[in-house]
């Protein structure tokens, strides 16, 4: 389902299903897991961002709104075993909207309405719309999805062996990469991830799973070289996913909420900065 998109906010909650009562006794064990993209699959998605970054450096006080939505129909081309990402694939946006903060509004994005092609040619993604290749500018939020070189996959996040419904399971931090982009150092040995099965419920056939994740992160890291400066804070993350957990469809919602504190010094001085935003992505097969 979300295996190759798990951004670093979030949402609290589970969108889908939540009404539903939870199937089974607490003796049955479930061994999750999550399909990752396959060659073929035709897919509706839906992803939104939104929230705000506050900077502060040099007395100065910079605060930014962040709010971006996208959707699209994907078809994957092409997916080798093995790999993390498809490496060629047709998007066509329906949606595909950012804020702009000059004109206080959502701005629409240069593919919006249109379809692009995504192919991997080398160790880099091309995107080309009506057979022209978008600009580095255009291009740069799906140069970024795509270019994730530490981005792991869902997997990391799962239990290792089956388990009941209301069991949590520890998760090694080193974990974090699934969750993408982090742009500051982590100090695994201060940070702690957790899962928990919630429920485990029926739909359209097949078995779906509730799992919440409770994410603290510690940032920090030593002076390095001369220039290179230290970062300390927190990042707390809290969510989960609500999708199939037999490994038969990538159908599914997936939520997260980070709220982030740091401060880094380096030879140009003291930064802080305060994050606190939301993300949504949304699976489902075309019909």
């Amino acid at each position: 389902m979300l295996c190759r998109y798990i951004p670093l906010v979030a949402a609290i909650g589970i969108l889908v299903g939540c009404k539903k009562n939870p199937e089974g006794d607490s003796s049955t064990t479930y061994t999750i897991k999550i399909r990752s993209e396959q060659a073929g699959d035709r897919t509706e998605e839906v992803e939104s961002e939104s929230g705000t970054s506050d900077t502060v450096a040099k007395g100065k006080n910079e605060k930014e709104k962040r709010d971006k939505k996208v959707e699209y129909h994907e078809e994957i081309i092409e997916m080798p075993a093995g790999a993390v990402k498809p490496t060629k694939l047709t998007r066509t946006y329906k949606v595909a909207q950012q804020f702009d903060s000059k004109t206080g509004t959502m701005k629409p994005l240069p593919y919006e309405g249109k379809t692009v092609a995504i192919e991997k040619k080398g160790a880099n993604y091309t995107f080309t719309v009506d057979g022209k290749k978008l600009s580095a500018q255009d291009a740069g939020d799906l140069t970024r999805e795509f270019s994730k070189a530490n981005a792991g996959k869902i997997d990391d996040f799962l239990p290792k062996s089956a388990v009941k419904v209301g069991e949590s399971w520890t998760i090694d931090p080193a974990g974090v990469k699934a969750l993408g982009a982090i742009p500051l150092p982590i100090d695994l040995a201060r940070s702690k991830i957790t899962g928990k099965l919630d429920r485990v419920y029926t739909k359209d056939g097949k078995p779906w799973g509730v799992v919440s994740l409770d994410c603290d992160l510690a940032v920090g890291s030593a002076a390095g070289a001369p220039g290179m400066g230290s970062a300390t804070g927190t990042i707390k993350m809290t969510g989960g996913f609500d999708t199939v957990i037999d490994g038969s469809s990538r159908e599914g919602t997936m939520t997260l909420s980070t709220k982030m504190d740091a401060v880094i010094k380096d030879v140009r001085g003291e930064m802080k900065i305060a994050v606190d935003m939301t993300a949504t992505k949304t699976v489902q097969n075309a019909k």
